[in-house]
């Protein structure tokens, strides 16, 4: 099997970056500076539900539960992934612990309508 390589972009445009959240005491959305956002990311706590186990939370690097080289010199090349990414468009953070699903897309169609 080969892979037909016109089917796909290498690059694409990034308007913004919005970060999920999902904490009660914060609603709606804001702007947030790149350096807020990459703290967000790499150290947020998040639930993991794992089939037939309670949800447990547990803080992950980069939100990643899954990440298996956690070396100094591995997070620190994800840190400046991140920071490249998050320097090149602007940074939000939506709740969505609060309100319903139809809220949310509102909120994001509101965010990328202001760029």
């Amino acid at each position: 099997m080969t892979l037909n390589t016109d089917n796909y972009s290498k690059r694409t445009s990034i308007k913004a970056v919005i970060i999920l959240e999902g904490e009660s005491y914060n609603t709606g959305y804001q702007k947030i500076d790149p350096d807020e956002a990459l703290r967000f990311i790499e150290g947020a706590n998040q639930s993991l539900v794992v089939p037939g186990d309670q949800a447990k939370s547990d803080t992950f690097p980069f939100m990643n539960p899954y990440l298996l080289n956690t070396s100094s010199s591995r997070l620190e090349m994800q840190k400046i992934f991140y920071q490249q990414l998050l320097s090149i468009a602007p940074c939000y953070r939506l709740n969505t612990a609060t309100g319903q699903y139809y809220e949310h897309l509102a909120m994001v169609k509101d965010i990328l309508g202001t760029l």
